[in-house]
């Protein structure tokens, strides 16, 4: 597995240092569907999500590196702490997404609060950090960004979630390492409650894509490392994200 990690580390360097892609400034693009079918409502919660996750994440992942003694090799530490700055450019994009689409003051309010049970979680901040990028980034918001939010939305997705392949190979190998990747049920409960928050109002009936439709995905993903539907599901996206591989599998 060392030599996996140390693959995982090479892969995002550029002559021997790690690579970070820069926040670019959009324009704002139609959602697919003109935002029906509580398209345009969920993609709101996406951005107003992140904006606060993406930023718990970081926290979550630098405690854990502070933390992280002789358990990992020194190749990982380098690899976790570089995903750490990845989680900064995800940040500063979001920011410049929320300032071109806009996101209502109660959703945002909703966001923080969904941000704080996170954080009031008594779990570790690795399982945390694994359980957010696999089960609600990777599993519901990249997805739908792809699928449904426009170039410019789309765009975005798919710089992130290269980046958070990466970081769920990493965070699956550590909580595999430490905690033997047993969730808490707490946890799991809390994974559900954010996808549904996301996806709550979302039924594309011509996608046959619905709120149980993106919380088994999720909880596929979460399980098994796998989830082959995302793959069908953004087929029509522009771009073809590394997650959505049903040959492929978390290296963990």
């Amino acid at each position: 597995m060392t030599n996996s990690i140390r693959s995982l580390y090479e892969s995002r360097c550029r002559n021997g240092a790690p690579y970070y892609w820069q926040p670019q400034e959009i324009t704002k693009s139609p959602f697919a569907f003109n935002g029906e079918f509580g398209i345009k409502k969920s993609l709101e919660r996406i951005l107003a999500s992140s904006e606060y996750l993406e930023i718990d994440v970081a926290q979550y992942t630098g405690e854990t590196w502070k933390k992280l003694q002789g358990e990992v090799s020194p190749i990982c530490k380098e690899l976790l702490h570089s995903n750490i700055a990845d989680e900064g450019v995800h940040s500063q994009q979001i920011s410049k997404a929320l300032k071109t689409y806009e996101v209502d003051a109660n959703t945002i309010a909703e966001a923080k609060s969904l941000s704080e049970q996170w954080r009031s979680l008594p779990d570790s901040a690795i399982e945390k950090a694994t359980a957010l990028e696999i089960g609600v980034f990777l599993a519901a918001s990249l997805p739908i960004m792809l699928r449904c939010g426009g170039h410019s939305l789309t765009w975005i997705a798919t710089q992130i979630s290269r980046d958070e392949q990466r970081h769920a190979a990493t965070n699956r190998y550590i909580t595999n390492k430490l905690y033997s990747n047993n969730f808490s049920e707490q946890l799991q409960e809390l994974v559900k409650e954010s996808v549904t928050w996301i996806v709550g109002d979302l039924d594309i009936k011509q996608w046959k894509v619905n709120k149980d439709w993106f919380l088994q995905q999720s909880q596929q993903l979460m399980d098994t490392g796998i989830a082959p539907k995302l793959s069908q599901f953004t087929s029509a996206s522009r771009y073809s994200p590394p997650f959505e591989d049903e040959n492929s599998r978390f290296d963990y």
